[in-house]
Parts: C-alpha cells; sequence; structure tokens
C-alpha cells in the first residue's frame, strides 16, 4: 500500500470538493539526529542509502501506524518533520494520547547501531487546536493540495518551545481535555509541557488505514515515485525552496502557486508539496 497522500483528500477530491475549513487537534513532529546521521551516511554510498532507508522505515513505520490507527493523518513529511491532523470528531485526549504513545516509539526505536556507527533519534512535538483549511490545486494532469490555519501554525508554535522528547500543548488543545487525565506544567505563556496522562482506557478504537485508489493517487504523484522499486539511493539535485508571503487573499494565493508549479513542471522539474508549517508557506 503506497498512501502517499492523506485519505483526507482523497475522499475531498472524489468528491470534488476542493476546498473548505474544520476544526481539529493539530500535532508537529520534529526529529533531532537525522540530519547528522543523513550527512554520516552519504559518504558510505550505496550501501549508507539502504542502510538510512532500513532506519527510516523502522522509526517512521511504527509511528505512522500509530497516527492512522488512532484516526490522525499526515499533511505533509517536511525532511525530518511533519504536520498530523486529528479531524473534529476527533477527542483532543486521543490525539495527544498519540503523542504520548510516539514518545514511547522512539524510547524503544531511537538507538540504530549500524556498521558506520551508532545513531541516536529523538523527537519533539507541538500540539494545538483550531482552525484548519484545506485546498486542492492544479489541473487534471497534476494536482497538489494543502493544509493552512491558526492549528497548523500553533502546533508548530509549540514544538519551538520543546525539549527533546517533550509534548508541549497550547491553551487551545489543553482547556479541551479533562483536567483528571492530564498532568502538565506551565512552560510560559499559554503553553504546558505534560507530565503524565491518566486513565486512558476509554480513548476510542483504533482503526485501520484506507488504501486510496491509484487513478486518484496519480493526480498527485508521478509514476515514477508510484513505480519506484529501490530501497533507497542518494542522488543530486538542485532543490528550489520558494517562501511565499501571504496576504490574506485566498484565490491569489492558489493561483501564484498553480504558476510555479505548472512552470516547474514544464521546465522538467518535480513539484513536491505545498507545506504551512515551522517556515510559513
Amino acid at each position: 500500500m503506497r498512501n502517499l497522500i492523506p485519505h483526507f483528500i482523497s475522499e475531498k477530491y472524489g468528491r470534488n470538493k476542493f476546498e473548505g475549513s474544520f476544526k481539529a487537534s493539530t500535532l508537529f513532529l520534529d526529529i533531532s539526529g537525522f540530519t547528522a546521521m543523513t550527512e554520516s551516511l552519504m559518504r558510505e554510498g550505496k550501501e549508507g542509502a539502504e542502510i538510512l532507508s532500513e532506519i527510516i522505515n523502522n522509526v517512521f513505520q511504527p509511528v505512522i501506524c500509530s497516527i492512522y490507527s488512532s484516526c490522525g493523518f499526515i499533511t505533509t513529511f517536511a525532511g525530518d518533520a511533519f504536520t498530523v491532523v486529528f479531524l473534529e470528531n476527533i477527542k483532543p485526549l486521543q490525539a495527544v494520547s498519540c503523542a504520548a504513545e510516539i514518545i514511547n516509539i522512539f524510547k524503544e526505536t531511537g538507538t540504530h547501531h549500524t556498521k558506520f556507527g551508532v545513531f541516536e533519534l529523538k523527537v519533539k512535538l507541538g500540539m494545538s487546536y483550531g482552525d484548519v483549511q484545506f485546498g486542492i490545486i492544479g489541473n487534471e494532469d497534476h494536482k497538489a493540495y494543502y493544509f493552512r490555519g491558526e492549528a497548523i501554525d500553533y502546533c508548530a508554535g509549540s514544538e519551538h518551545l520543546c525539549g527533546s522528547m517533550e509534548i508541549i500543548l497550547d491553551e487551545n488543545i489543553l482547556k479541551l481535555i479533562p483536567a483528571d487525565k492530564i498532568e502538565t506544567s506551565k512552560i510560559g505563556p499559554g503553553h504546558f509541557n505534560i507530565i503524565c496522562l491518566k486513565n486512558l482506557s476509554e480513548i476510542s478504537e483504533k482503526r485501520d488505514q484506507i488504501e486510496i485508489p491509484k487513478d486518484i493517487l496519480r493526480r498527485f504523484v508521478p509514476e515514477q515515485v508510484l513505480n519506484l522499486n529501490q530501497k533507497g539511493e542518494f542522488r543530486e539535485i538542485v532543490p528550489v525552496f520558494i517562501s511565499v508571503k501571504e496576504t490574506g487573499n485566498e484565490t491569489e494565493l492558489k493561483d501564484d502557486i498553480s504558476r510555479v508549479m505548472f512552470q516547474c513542471i514544464a521546465q522538467g522539474g518535480y513539484f513536491n508539496k505545498i507545506d504551512f508549517g515551522d517556515k510559513g508557506c
């Protein structure tokens, strides 16, 4: 199963709904130690690439399974970081419980012994709750999507206050969690560090991932990626990051990004993603 876009986007696209908004619990996750590990393994060529691929799978697979079984979904990966959304029908307590489960996964799988050295990966998690907007742009040949809004911005802001292996909540999500279920300490204006969670037996049942139809995936992901069967490789590329100043005009923003996307494709490039996160748009 290669669910390379969120099932949420697949469902909306299948119903011809290309924009909208909702309330959600949000989580921003950042891994420390990842860049140093990658740079070290790059020096080892193909074997280093395969070891890196194995480590990524060993770390990300249980984390991703935990997120999706907790009824969340990953909006975008940005290297060693990603954003998670739990829709408004999912209790914030369940989202926070998932974050605690991710901490435990890193405690169990964060240390990796390889022939090229020992690599230690740790995680930081920031959370919030609030408004999220989504959009799907592009033509029939190539689509792209995005999630944005205060809950996306605020969970990234919470992560900026994190220490290693910590979960930081802002007051928007903390006020929605029953006081008898959580113990926190205040770390600054409007932000709280989780000390422990209590009595979580009543959290909703888990669910399996939903497979996304391949004909929808093809609208968003190139065939070369969908059919890739290599375990891992290092390839030299010319990456371009574009920072977009937001004016508050949604139509103007989508038109600007669409022009960039089509120009990129026309020049033989690969338009990777639209990301609203800790670095803005």
